[in-house]
């Protein structure tokens, strides 16, 4: 079977744009700001007790769910620039 690869480029004569505009820097800013102040909420609210989580899979006996848990967490906290959490949940990989 023979394939032809299309480059990137070639999509324009395809694909029509949904919306194109210019965004003004502050406008951008205050967006991105808005995002970081409701991440920062969220993960405060879903990550309370992410830690007891992560030690009860563990000493369950699940180091898939202990694993995954703490993944998630160390990425949230990333995100939201806490990067004490971040590294606790690193430790804690690394020791799984």
């Amino acid at each position: 079977m023979i394939r032809s690869c299309m480059r990137v480029t070639d999509l324009h004569k395809y694909l029509t744009p949904a919306c194109v505009s210019a965004v003004d820097k502050n406008t951008h800013a205050h967006d991105n700001a808005a995002l970081k102040k409701e991440l920062e909420a969220s993960f405060v609210k879903n990550n309370q007790e992410k830690f007891r989580e992560i030690f009860t899979a563990i000493d369950v006996g699940d180091p898939k769910l202990s694993h995954r848990l703490a993944h998630t967490h160390k990425t949230n906290a990333g995100l939201t620039g806490r990067g004490s959490l971040q590294n606790a949940a690193g430790v804690i990989i690394w020791m799984i």
